[in-house]
This record gives C-alpha cells, structure tokens and sequence, in this order.
C-alpha cells in the first residue's frame, strides 16, 4: 500500500523514543473500532498512544486544527488520523506548519480530485495505484501497518503479550 514504508517506519521510532501519538477518530463504528485497535497495538508494543475522536454535536466530523495546536503543546510529534483525513487540506497545512508528522489513514475518497493533503503518508485502500486493496473500512489500513510493523522487526521489545497474533 502507498505509504506503508513511511508510516510504520516513523510509528516504529516513536514507540523506540517513548512520543506519545495522538490517534485522531472518526466517531463512527469503523472510526472508533480502528481507533480502539491501533491504540492498543502501540500500547502492546510499549508505545504511548493517545485519542481523540470529536464529538459529533460539538465538534463534528474532521481534523481540527485547535485539536493538533493542543496536541503539541502537550508534546506529542505524531499525529495518526483514523478513518478520517483526506479532506483536511488545512488542518494538514497546520500540522506541517507546528512541525507534527501526520500520518492519514483513510479510506475515503479526496473531493478535490486526485489531491491529497500535505503528510509524511497517507494510508488509503482507495487510491489508485492501492487498487487491489480497495476497501470500504477504516480498519482495513491499520490492520495492514500494523501486520508490517510485526514483520519489519517491530517486536524487537519483546512485548508480554503476543500482538501480531491478536490481529
């Protein structure tokens, strides 16, 4: 998949360095199980992994830049959209311009044609040169980094517990 080298290799020296990564969800079925996955595979890799998913009146759907400014004053230097994120051109802008790495895993498509927002990667089953992988889910991405991350030695930690067999 596009991007998949970029993203588990930045996911795997946050984990070694101890940042803290925000996991940012859609508050949807799909949104919060990914969330709730990937939270737990970076915590069972001894990783720090903090989420926000909006809420839904408040707040609504998307990125939001007041969220990442509060995220790195908090000190997290990588950002993991959820099933959500091909549509934040200027909430990428905002990442970029606070220096967060933001890594986007979507499987929606972008509007505004064939451009993506500005991240160290984007994750999407959906686009065209990830066309044997095309999905409807938001798990489907996550699943798949997380699979690589086990096989690119990301285990190194020897966590108690067996991650790459849970998924």
């Amino acid at each position: 998949m596009m991007g998949m080298a970029a993203a588990v290799e930045r996911l795997e020296r946050a984990i070694e360095l101890h940042e803290p990564v925000l996991l940012y969800g859609d508050y949807d079925v799909d949104g919060t199980t990914a969330v709730v996955l990937l939270k737990t595979a970076i915590e069972m890799l001894g990783g720090e992994a903090r989420f926000h998913v909006p809420h839904r009146l408040r707040e609504g759907y998307g990125l939001q830049s007041s969220v990442l400014e509060a995220s790195y004053a908090e000190g997290v230097r990588l950002v993991i959209t959820v099933d959500t994120g091909m549509r934040a051109f200027a909430e990428a802008e905002t990442a970029e311009r606070l220096g967060l790495d933001l890594i986007v895993t979507d499987h929606h498509l972008a509007k505004a044609g064939d451009q993506v927002p500005v991240a160290l990667a984007i994750l999407n089953p959906n686009q065209a040169a990830a066309a044997t992988l095309r999905s409807r889910c938001a798990v489907r991405p996550l699943r798949s980094s997380w699979r690589r991350l086990c096989l690119n030695g990301g285990m190194r930690r020897a966590p108690a517990k067996k991650p790459c067999q849970a998924f």
